[in-house]
């Protein structure tokens, strides 16, 4: 489980305020990370500590703190959206191959997704609000669109395995008589976010989206993982794993809205399921907290 602990001199704290020039200043925050990981890597504990995302500017650094297979949210410290969003689609390359790949495995996926759907509608309707329900309703007519379809979706995928984790995180939740409102909401800000992805065939690259999904999907698992072994330190896992989701599903949010803003174009034709996807990104997601 992922800790947050103060690091040495974290983005710059402590420096002198004295003019300094542009190269000197990197250095001195590269200085500052490679101290981070020294510390770190010199731990004894088992501990996994959260470095700052600026380390995402020193790909070494960031292989040695945190590594690929998990992805670094934006809770400690800053860095420019621009470059956070080429280390989504950095990451995203790295993980893909955990989504399906093909046509025969995006269906299974797809029937997976629908399962989850069903499955939380099923046991937990009364739980759900009338909200919930049209998304799960919406969701599944767009997993059978994907399964119908002959199209390519760059994000489809992962969406499906996005929304399958959300959906199984929240019926273990509610199905175990827990009350966490505040998880089940951004589940279902998650699983809208990534319906309104799954069909997205706009002009701007879907790569960074689709790293975010994948970060917040792998997060869920963990959870899900923890709840299926009966963790003793399964209270820390859950809100360990949440904190971090919450600070995904903020750049989740943001990507989604600029994906959005790119569909705008000046297409003549479109085919059913497009259609049906676009219907989706206009409508607006709250913003998640």
């Amino acid at each position: 489980m992922e800790y947050l602990t103060p690091s040495p001199r974290e983005e710059g704290i402590g420096v002198q305020s004295s003019p300094i020039d542009s190269r000197a200043l990197a250095q001195l925050h590269r200085s500052n990370m490679m101290q981070w990981v020294n510390l770190y890597e010199s731990c004894e504990d088992d501990m996994v500590r959260v470095p700052p995302v600026s380390i995402i500017m020193y790909r070494d650094l960031l292989q040695r703190a945190w590594g690929w297979e998990r992805l670094l949210p934006k809770v400690r410290g800053s860095v420019d959206w621009d470059e956070y969003k080429r280390y989504l689609e950095e990451y995203w390359q790295f993980n893909a191959a955990k989504a399906v790949d093909g046509k025969d495995a995006l269906d299974a996926a797809a029937n997976k997704c629908i399962e989850a759907e069903n499955n939380l509608i099923r046991s937990c309707v009364r739980h759900l609000t009338l909200e919930a329900l049209s998304l799960g309703s919406q969701i599944k007519n767009r997993a059978r669109g994907l399964i119908q379809s002959d199209g390519e979706y760059p994000a489809a995928a992962v969406a499906l395995l996005c929304i399958t984790n959300e959906a199984e995180l929240m019926y273990e939740l509610l199905s175990s008589g827990f009350d966490i409102a505040e998880t089940l909401e951004f589940s279902t800000k998650v699983r809208q976010c990534a319906s309104n992805l799954m069909l997205y065939k706009g002009p701007d690259s879907a790569n960074a989206a689709a790293g975010a999904m994948m970060g917040v999907a792998t997060k869920a698992r963990m959870i899900l993982d923890s709840i299926h072994q009966e963790s003793p330190s399964g209270g820390i896992d859950y809100f360990g794993c949440q904190r971090m989701r919450t600070a995904i599903g903020v750049s989740l949010t943001k990507l989604e809205k600029e994906l959005n803003a790119g569909t705008l174009t000046d297409r003549t034709e479109k085919s059913k399921d497009e259609k049906d996807g676009e219907k989706g990104w206009r409508r607006r997601m709250p913003q998640m907290m």
